[in-house]
């Protein structure tokens, strides 16, 4: 679905404008306990075999993402109930 449909169209847009409607709609999911957990039904991945400690630090479902798509660390509250 993505290749094929949301790609084609989000790509017709500026690469910033995209960025921002992104961290945009992961804040205001992040803000609500119910959209929390759809997107934690809907994208949560629950394996203890890929949870990670780095240097202390317990990672449930490590996740990989570009560098400074977060930059000003706005989506702390939805990212981990991908």
């Amino acid at each position: 679905m993505y290749k094929h449909i949301i790609k084609p169209i989000l790509f017709l847009f500026d690469p910033e404008a995209v960025h921002t409607l992104a961290i945009s709609l992961g804040e205001f999911f992040g803000r609500f306990a119910i959209t929390r957990k759809i997107v934690d039904l809907m994208y949560g991945y629950h394996d203890k075999n890929i949870s990670k400690t780095v240097d202390g630090v317990y990672y449930k479902t490590p996740i990989i993402l570009s560098a400074g798509f977060d930059y000003n660390g706005r989506l702390t509250r939805i990212l981990p109930h991908m």
